[in-house]
């Protein structure tokens, strides 16, 4: 007849939680490596070098650790905390970073590489001015509708 394990203390159960947590972060990360290696990005980070079996293989167990860490979870009596960050605000961070990533692109900011003539000079005004506006007009155009 197989026992109960005795329970975990509080400090136990944290350790627990946070380790699951970090796990899972890890599979979060699989995913985005997954996602970023068929993006469209124009500077990716990752080559594409998985076939369709391996893409799905690490799909299916990702989906099926996961499943083991929510029943892991519910056995002790835990569940995932809800998610804090809105999307909206993360979204609406990166493109303002995105602002100022452009921004800093500018004339001013490339004096260390080596002086530009008044030609070039306006050239990267018009390019800086030209992203900033499109990544502008995203951020005005985001506007997503509240989280029912």
């Amino acid at each position: 007849m197989a026992h109960e394990p005795a329970p975990l203390n509080e400090h136990q159960q944290r350790h627990l939680y946070f380790g699951l947590a970090e796990v899972d972060r890890l599979l979060t990360e699989v995913e985005g490596v997954l996602a970023s290696a068929q993006s469209r990005t124009l500077f990716p980070r990752y080559l594409d070098d998985l076939n369709p079996g391996q893409r799905r293989m690490l799909e299916g167990g990702i989906a099926r650790l996961r499943a083991e860490l929510a029943q892991l979870l519910a056995s002790r009596g835990m569940r995932p905390q809800r998610p804090q960050i809105e999307a909206s605000g993360a979204i609406r961070t990166a493109l303002v970073f995105a602002e100022i990533a452009a921004e800093e692109l500018g004339p001013g900011n490339m004096r260390g590489y080596g002086e530009l003539s008044p030609e070039q000079a306006q050239e990267v005004e018009g390019v800086v001015a030209e992203l900033r506006n499109r990544v502008a007009a995203l951020l005005a155009e985001f506007s997503p509708e509240p989280a029912a």
